[in-house]
């Protein structure tokens, strides 16, 4: 069986216990710990997500399919707990779209940070698929934050 293997950094490494941890990165899709033969057939429904978002013309077309292409990475991951919490946080992640959407041309900039997760994933690049979510989360950050205090809401910042 052929793994993917991500090293943690030095900081993780002093706080982890020896041996793998049985919980994924959870800023990453977790595809450090997947069999290959696994993830292909996941690779599959996080592509057909993937699709249903670029096709989609409004917030209403995009909401279904980027929810899906969320919640299949975390079932990708293979681990229970982690599909439990991206399943838990499907609420949140449907508030940040509809919240992020407000803002002019935030699908057409987000979708090249999606595509750059599943590029990684499909070259079973886990460092590049860490690294595309972590600008992803960060882009949406601001983009939450951009539209709260528009609203006079809050800074995020």
């Amino acid at each position: 069986m052929h793994l993917i293997s991500l090293p943690l950094p030095p900081s993780a490494r002093a706080a982890t216990p020896a041996g793998p941890s049985p919980l994924p990165d959870p800023t990453g899709p977790g595809v450090e710990r997947l069999p290959l033969s696994t993830l292909a057939g996941q690779q599959v429904v996080i592509e057909e997500a993937f699709d249903g978002m670029a096709a989609a013309t409004d917030t209403e077309e995009l909401l279904e399919p980027d929810l899906a292409f969320h919640r299949h990475i975390a079932e990708a991951t293979n681990n229970d707990l982690m599909a439990y919490i991206g399943n838990m946080l499907s609420l949140a992640l449907r508030e940040s779209i509809l919240l992020s959407s407000q803002l002019p041309n935030t699908h057409e900039l987000s979708l090249p940070r999606h595509q750059a997760i599943l590029t990684a994933i499909r070259n079973r690049d886990p460092l590049g698929a860490r690294q595309a979510t972590l600008v992803q989360l960060q882009e949406t950050g601001d983009d939450l934050s951009n539209v709260l205090s528009a609203k006079g809401i809050v800074d995020l910042a």
